[in-house]
């Protein structure tokens, strides 16, 4: 379903952003369980719960992630709608997409493996600091859920630009502006497509527009069974 692997738990997250953008929030159908998605995330976070430091570890996470790919895009057709399918279909099957997944995923002395474990160590360690950043996103999007349908999208955007900021900070302070710029780099990379970034432009983490809606940094989650597939993703992420 989608070729993100250098941040196995990150790539949620960029789909999720788009589906933000459009005000769709993912439900199962009366046939689906979300206990199916935990399952598939838990295999993908079997492989590895941190950046990939060495070629090793890399292909371990590929190769974990690959099995989860298939395993929630099995899901995805079965419980989602076809114009989900076809719009997450058109965002992960871009060509750099797919050209990023071949060059860090299945050869082993590439360029692109070379520059991420240039940065890895680094990387690794910002990450884990960085999970403050998502547990906060993760609280936002439950409020947003539960919001007034006109108020979603700009809780959302807020969520999203200070997760990004937030985690830019720490990965600039403790890498240095070349590694937030590889970092960046990879991202947009991985992603395929700035629709995310174009959708939310406008909403400045640090403006009242986003200070006045968004809980304040460190609000402890409400509800730890969020009916969000995307927020209990996270939430599995932040708490590793």
């Amino acid at each position: 379903l989608i070729y993100y692997q250098s941040q196995p738990k990150m790539k949620y997250l960029i789909i999720g952003i788009c589906l933000m953008a459009f005000g769709v929030i993912i439900h199962a159908q009366n046939s689906c369980h979300l206990r199916e998605l935990d399952l598939c995330v838990a295999s993908g976070l079997a492989s590895g719960q941190n950046l990939p430091t060495t070629i090793a570890e890399i292909n371990k996470q590929c190769n974990g992630l690959k099995e989860m790919n298939e395993c929630i895009g099995n899901y995805s057709r079965r419980c989602s709608t076809k114009s989900m399918r076809e719009f997450i279909r058109s965002l992960t099957n871009q060509g750099d997409v797919r050209s990023w997944y071949n060059e860090f995923c299945t050869k082993d002395n590439s360029a692109e493996r070379e520059n991420y474990l240039k940065h890895a160590t680094c990387l690794n360690s910002a990450q884990k600091e960085s999970r403050s950043c998502m547990r906060d996103l993760t609280v936002a999007l439950d409020k947003a859920i539960n919001s007034d349908v006109e108020k979603r999208i700009p809780e959302m955007c807020c969520a999203v630009r200070r997760m990004r900021k937030c985690s830019s900070d720490i990965i600039e302070t403790k890498c240095g502006k070349e590694g937030a710029k590889y970092m960046n780099q990879m991202l947009q990379s991985v992603a395929g497509t700035r629709l995310p970034e174009i959708a939310c432009r406008d909403f400045d983490p640090t403006s009242k527009k986003c200070t006045s809606i968004l809980p304040p940094p460190g609000t402890k989650a409400q509800n730890t069974r969020s009916n969000s597939v995307l927020s209990r993703l996270l939430n599995t992420y932040s708490a590793l």
